[in-house]
């Protein structure tokens, strides 16, 4: 990149990333972070070692945030993060040129259809607009600094920035009041899917989810815990044709939910959050003709509706004893935050995130998830919540990847007026 300092970051093809393993989501080439948590990603130089790792990771992470994709651009397709086995990835010219020629259709794709929200892709999967606009890089989150006219090494923008600051100012919050907090991301259906509509695109190649697992990292360099979905659900796809997201709808299947409260549970358990007593339920497996949000954008004849496989927690022993076994409780010591992700299928399936965590945890759950909230919508009800954090022990916070694409104004919330007070000058 032309005006690089001799001291910038090393060539494309000298950078490396490596991941620490955690469960059993394995490998994603050039897509995956560890399969429960975000992992330690580090670039080598190839001639440095030691702690001089860490310090061209932190170096690396700083410019990325503030120069933007322009960075990354320069670099080739920039640090791949590491899959769960540390298997270190070199960026090529050849898929810097594979990523090109997926922006390029993807532009072709949206172009001629400005007004359109919704593409249908193969065997009737549909998806969003504006996931397929964040994937590939073109906007409104992130906006590649090439794209936009603005030289490579521009201040990063502020709508990039915002929800950065926003989950840092949460976290803050909470610690103040000494409540850890895990940060947990959805993949979008778009990272997963994007073969279901274009047939040549290949998810785990283009390494769709880069720019938001860049984002994380920022998090987790600011002492902040994330769990990346996004290699565990690249993984199981490979693995089970169980659908992750439901065919027609913007969100993920009950089998994605479930998989998502196992890798969360882990992940609490890890921390030091005791599991419960158990709760006396067991897996009921059903079918449903799911015609769902994005079917319901389409003008007629629209095309059939695609079964979707219900997995709902149920009491195992239905009368008195069993009518009373809830999955979600105000009093719980574990708060879910989340969008509409982390409540649909619960109130009609019990199939929900909420359900399959209660399971996991063998305790119930205390939820506050808002539908059509935006970026703030959650953390304004848990503001207007009556002593909200009282009795709390730890919070889990659930963001759909689409979330960071569609809404750029993340703003501070106070949450927490019961918060200790931060010491002078902290």
């Amino acid at each position: 990149m032309p005006g690089r300092p001799k001291a910038a970051l090393p060539s494309p093809r000298r950078l490396r990333a490596s991941g620490a393993a955690s469960g059993a989501a394995g490998t994603a080439v050039g897509a995956a972070v560890g399969s429960s948590s975000l992992g330690s990603a580090a670039i080598s130089p190839g001639e440095a070692a030691g702690t001089a790792l860490a310090t061209v990771r932190k170096r690396f992470i700083r410019r990325a945030l503030r120069g933007g994709r322009g960075l990354l651009a320069g670099l080739g397709l920039g640090a791949l993060l590491a899959g769960a086995s540390g298997a270190a990835v070199a960026v090529s010219a050849d898929s810097a040129a594979a990523l090109e020629r997926f922006r390029q259709q993807v532009r072709e794709l949206l172009a001629p259809k400005a007004t359109k929200g919704v593409f249908a892709g193969r065997d009737g999967w549909l998806f969003l607009r504006s996931e397929i606009q964040g994937a590939a890089g073109l906007g409104p989150w992130p906006v590649p600094n090439e794209s936009s006219g603005k030289p490579p090494d521009a201040p990063l923008d502020a709508e990039r920035t915002d929800a950065l600051l926003a989950v840092e100012d949460f976290a803050d919050q909470l610690r103040r009041r000494e409540l850890p907090l895990l940060v947990v991301r959805i993949p979008p259906k778009f990272e997963i899917y994007a073969d279901y509509l274009l047939a040549d695109a290949d998810p785990v190649a283009l390494d769709l989810g880069r720019e938001q697992r860049l984002w994380l990292a920022e998090l987790e360099r600011r002492g902040i815990a994330v769990l990346d979905l996004g290699p565990t659900f690249q993984t199981e796809r490979r693995r089970s044709p169980e659908p992750l997201y439901a065919a027609q709808d913007t969100h993920w299947s009950p089998w994605a939910a479930e998989l998502a409260a196992r890798e969360i549970a882990a992940r609490l358990v890890r921390r030091g959050v005791p599991r419960g007593p158990g709760l006396a339920l067991t897996v009921e497996r059903s079918t449903r003709d799911d015609c769902g949000d994005l079917w319901g954008k389409l003008k007629a004849p629209r095309p059939p509706c695609v079964p979707l496989a219900l997995y709902s927690q149920r009491p195992k022993v239905f009368g008195a004893s069993g009518a009373g076994v809830e999955t979600v409780a105000r009093t719980s010591p574990i708060l879910l935050l989340g969008d509409s992700s982390s409540v649909v299928y619960h109130d009609a399936h019990r199939a929900g995130l909420v359900d399959h965590l209660a399971s996991a945890m063998g305790q119930p759950i205390d939820l506050l998830a808002v539908t059509a909230g935006g970026a703030n919508g959650t953390r304004e009800a848990l503001a207007r919540r009556e002593n909200g954090l009282a009795g709390k022990k730890t919070v889990v916070w659930v963001i759909s990847g689409r979330l960071l694409y569609e809404y750029p104004a993340w703003e501070r919330i106070p949450v927490s007026p019961e918060a200790v007070p931060a010491p002078p000058g902290g």
